[in-house]
């Protein structure tokens, strides 16, 4: 029988209790609109941006210039596009890689400047894609609530049936605690939170809940990513601004890959689910 390693439950309580806290003033800041979804979004862009190339560079001390160009560009980026300016956020988003390219290269060490880079064109094209979908007049506020419930379903099934079934590994060489148990409980729970969702949004709820599911897996993929970048600078957490969560780039790993790709998809498509 499987069994899973004592203590598996350590460090919920503060995992549920920093949750509570912030996931209210999220949905709140979304709800609202501008210019407070737009603020969030440039803050946390910014953050996650900072901690990508602080942990490409193997920065201790507190400031360095290219995590500091890495925040500043992502960030100015969508600052630029909630005045209107989309395309001239794109080409902020490229010359900020741009820069911290150079920079981190020139800083030399052991960082790596093309990763470092890479940081600022993944961070802000998916943060531009929220961003963008969020402002869609007809049904942008319920799929910006959506795409957030569906990565936090995710995250949650995925937690608690990783942790309470255990079993054989997802991919042991990238994050040592992921279990195919985990992707199906994700799955499962994104499919959930897609059901509610088509039922308040009057839409095909075997459509929703079977695009969530595989939301889920992108979602999972996304999370993968970021741990691999962890693992490749002998890493365990990108930062540790969110108590028993570690940093802003830990708890939105999923987010970056699912909103990039549905953002994606619906702005090649002009669908409008």
């Amino acid at each position: 029988m499987l069994r899973p390693a004592p203590g598996r439950w350590s460090g919920l309580g503060l995992r549920v209790l920093t949750g509570a806290i912030l996931a209210p003033l999220i949905l709140l800041a979304i709800y609202a609109g501008p210019p407070y979804s737009d603020a969030l979004l440039a803050v946390a862009g910014g953050a996650a941006a900072w901690e990508w190339v602080r942990l490409c560079q193997s920065r201790d001390e507190p400031w360095d210039w290219a995590s500091g160009l890495a925040a500043a560009s992502v960030a100015v980026s969508l600052l630029a596009a909630a005045v209107g300016l989309f395309d001239a956020a794109l080409w902020l988003t490229a010359a900020g890689a741009m820069a911290v390219l150079l920079t981190a290269a020139r800083g030399g060490g052991e960082g790596d400047a093309a990763w470092s880079a890479l940081g600022v064109a993944y961070i802000a094209p998916a943060f531009l894609s929220f961003q963008w979908l969020l402002g869609q007049a007809e049904g942008g506020l319920w799929a910006a609530f959506w795409l957030v419930a569906v990565v936090w379903g995710t995250d949650v099934g995925g937690y608690f049936a990783g942790r309470s079934i255990g079993g054989p590994k997802l991919m042991p060489a990238v994050s040592p605690k992921k279990t195919w148990a985990g992707l199906v409980g994700g799955m499962i729970a994104a499919a959930g939170a897609g059901a509610c969702a088509a039922w308040l949004g009057d839409v095909d709820v075997l459509g929703l809940a079977a695009a969530s599911a595989a939301l889920a897996v992108v979602a999972q993929a996304g999370d993968l990513f970021e741990s691999s970048l962890k693992r490749r600078y002998g890493v365990k957490d990108s930062g540790v601004l969110i108590p028993g969560h570690g940093g802003i780039l830990d708890r939105i790993d999923g987010f970056l890959a699912v909103s990039l790709v549905y953002g994606g998809y619906r702005m090649i498509t002009g669908a409008s689910v």
